[in-house]
């Protein structure tokens, strides 16, 4: 009786185990096939850029000049935003 719960707790450990490998194995298959892929599930798809936007951003000719306003305060928990203004 021992023996064959020694070899259960054997067999739940590798398949858990092999599980854990599988699901790794999976996500970098994944990202190198997809690359930079992206999905937007949201219902209104508010991620989405209308091909309007799209257009409007292929077209410009010379490059585009933005100027980051933001207030430190504001910004205080968005570290990337703060590196991103330096």
């Amino acid at each position: 009786m021992r023996v064959l719960a020694s070899t259960r707790g054997l067999r739940l450990v590798l398949a858990l185990l092999a599980l854990a490998l599988l699901y790794v194995a999976v996500v970098q298959i994944g990202t190198r096939l997809l690359g930079g892929w992206q999905i937007d599930l949201t219902r209104d798809h508010i991620y989405t850029l209308a091909p309007g936007t799209r257009a409007i951003a292929r077209s410009p000719r010379e490059p585009v000049q933005l100027t980051l306003y933001f207030s430190r305060h504001a910004a205080r928990d968005l570290p990337q935003l703060r590196a991103y203004a330096r």
